[in-house]
């Protein structure tokens, strides 16, 4: 196959090909071709296997990408210069034309008038005296106070600073107007203010889930098999020794040291009331922070292991701890860190007894509640056994971690990332098969028909809160999770949508992205959701993580697709997710105007009557974990 660098392009080989023929050399190697540049006849020459048609076709495309874009480069920069030139003249606008004109004109008109100040008598007015003059006046309004525009025009008030005075006034027509206005100057403030006070790391807590049989707990080396944290090198495991087993002393061989009981019940359960109490008071006091916080906003509990990073030492050569000292000591010390380690699993199998527990529940459930067909029986329905998959399980989706140009800056950059979902192929859907003695899942993750769907794109990650809940009964602990994040616009035409637009699916069933002028990808992670409905309001997600570490790839230029099919395999991991359904609710912030109250409260979350409150939480969290014991095995 041949293809033609067209004669009026103007292209040179090396805009084309890159420095040292990078990019020719990098589409032969994608495309699995033979790829040589023929300079006397001024064109592209690639052979192949008739099985390599179809690749040698998407290098032709590639070329003509890297071509298209270099011809725009060159347009742009041409049209610098060429701003002299006279246009040609535009037709004369129609009758309909003129009419949407003049409105777009009114209305802007209007708007713009509620952006000045103004010395005219309005019938109503108010103030919102800044009550802390510490937090510069354009962090919550904006520079030139444009955070105020939207709620100018919405209200038809005039809205301004009078710095001499430090308040903001507000002036309108209309005093429901001018009320409503003042309150979403005052949303403005306090958000600002309450997500000023929030740590850097935000609030962090390690507890004890105690045991019901007598512990005492040591830090121990994780086992070589262990699968740690992201980004951690040295870390510790918490460990429980059942009292009256013998165990080695530590700096002598051969001995051996029998343990004296010491379990007392009503410290255990005094630290268990502790427990809820202090998470309910940490829910609340995160909420209030984050109320006002037009993010998007995510609570989570992810099963997996507390890894301490760093912790107090004990001065003796004891290596056991009393469950109530290790709580005081080693959990509530200030200086304490820790990661989280997620994973469960890193192989499909690990899972099948998992899946058969929720199989089986799934069809003990929908078996007991079939004779009520009718809404008001369904209403009645015993939802202290429910399980059920939910339709289209199970889902994809990919997050993709990215480094987002600003542009017209010089080399400011932000991190950012995506969530993409997928729209699966019409087909089954890779549920569990048990047609046969065999346990395995066709696993129908990757499908060539499968098509990009709704995405979204955000940047400053926080997190807001972390509790660690190390349990020593079982093999697995717990943690809650919330975190903020601010969303990016998902306009077509923008820089994200011009990233995402261009992703696609290869006939193997993979991602291919190219990197654009604004975006440029460091990871992909692959996530595959097998999602369960549980008790009344919770979903149980089991993912399958497929992760690639792109940043070698993260100067290609705009234009060269890259598709996971050729790259290494990726590092494979489980992971298993709980959430309640109720706390979907706080990500509707997203979708607030400037100083608007959402419709949630922060109490409503751990309110008994809507909720069941932390206990009922709690008491829900133990039965899910004692789930994970008996059907997942440390691997």
């Amino acid at each position: 196959m041949v293809w033609m660098i067209p004669p009026h392009c103007n292209i040179s080989p090396s805009e084309l090909f890159g420095e040292k023929e990078m990019y020719l050399k990098r589409i032969a190697i994608l495309t699995d071709s033979q790829i040589e540049f023929n300079k006397s006849k001024n064109r592209i020459e690639m052979w192949g296997g008739d099985e390599n048609f179809d690749n040698l076709k998407e290098a032709a495309r590639q070329f003509e990408a890297i071509a298209n874009t270099v011809l725009e480069r060159k347009k742009r920069g041409r049209n610098k210069t060429w701003d002299d030139w006279e246009k040609a003249e535009r037709a004369p606008l129609t009758k309909k034309e003129e009419k949407k004109l003049e409105r777009r004109k009114k209305r802007e008109e209007e708007e713009n008038k509620y952006k000045e100040m103004t010395n005219d008598p309005h019938p109503f007015y108010g103030f919102f005296v800044i009550p802390d003059s510490d937090i510069p006046i354009e962090q919550f309004i904006g520079k030139n106070g444009y955070m105020l525009d939207p709620v100018r025009i919405k209200f038809k008030c005039h809205i301004w600073h009078e710095p001499k005075h430090s308040y903001i006034k507000v002036v309108g027509k209309n005093h429901e107007s001018v009320e409503e206005a003042s309150l979403r100057v005052r949303g403005l403030f306090v958000k600002v203010f309450a997500y000023k006070s929030i740590p850097p790391r935000g609030w962090v807590f390690h507890m004890l889930e105690p045991p019901n049989k007598p512990h005492k707990v040591r830090i121990a080396d994780p086992p070589s098999w262990f699968i740690k944290p992201y980004d951690v090198i040295d870390f510790k495991l918490l460990e429980p020794v059942f009292e009256g087993d013998k165990i080695p002393v530590v700096g002598k061989e051969d001995a051996s040291k029998e343990l004296d009981q010491s379990f007392d019940p009503a410290i255990l359960q005094g630290i268990r009331e502790s427990n809820s109490k202090n998470i309910e008071d940490a829910f609340v006091k995160a909420l209030q922070h984050i109320h006002l916080l037009d993010e998007v906003i995510k609570i989570r509990i992810r099963v997996g292991h507390v890894c301490l990073t760093r912790f107090p030492q004990r001065k003796d050569s004891n290596p056991l701890w009393a469950i109530d000292k290790f709580e005081k000591v080693v959990l509530k010390n200030p200086r304490i860190l820790s990661k989280f380690a997620t994973c469960i699993a890193t192989k499909d199998e690990q899972l099948d007894k998992l899946f058969d527990d929720l199989i089986f529940r799934s069809k003990a459930w929908e078996k007991s509640n079939e004779s009520r067909k009718d809404e008001k029986e369904t209403r009645d329905l015993d939802y202290s056994t429910c399980c059920q998959e939910l339709d289209g399980s199970p889902f994809r989706e990919f997050k993709i971690y990215a480094i987002r140009k600003i542009p017209d800056s010089e080399n400011e950059s932000w991190p950012c990332s995506f969530d993409v979902k997928v729209e699966r192929y019409e087909n089954e859907k890779g549920k569990i098969d048990r047609s046969s003695n065999s346990s395995k899942r066709t696993d129908r993750t990757h499908d060539k028909n499968d098509k990009i769907g709704l995405w979204d794109a955000v940047l400053n990650e926080k997190d807001i809160l972390n509790i660690s809940m190390a349990c020593l009964d079982t093999s697995y602990s717990w943690k809650i999770h919330i975190q903020t994040a601010r969303r990016l616009s998902n306009d077509k035409i923008g820089a994200q949508g011009n990233f995402v637009y261009k992703l696609r699916i290869c006939p193997k069933g993979r991602l291919v992205y190219s990197n654009t002028k604004e975006i440029n990808v460091l990871s992909v992670c692959e996530k595959t959701k097998w999602k369960y409905w549980w008790l009344k309001d919770y979903i149980i997600e089991i993912t399958k993580y497929e992760y690639w570490n792109l940043s070698e790839h993260q100067n290609s230029p705009p234009g060269i697709d890259i598709p996971l099919s050729k790259e290494p395999s990726p590092i494979v991991t489980y992971g298993i997710t709980l959430y309640n359904k109720s706390w979907d609710e706080v990500s509707f912030n997203s979708n607030l105007e400037p100083g608007e109250v959402p419709e949630w409260y922060p109490h409503e979350i751990v309110d008994e009557e809507k909720t069941g409150g932390i206990n009922s939480l709690m008491k829900d969290i133990n039965s899910f974990m004692e789930i994970i014991q008996k059907n997942v095995k440390m691997y």
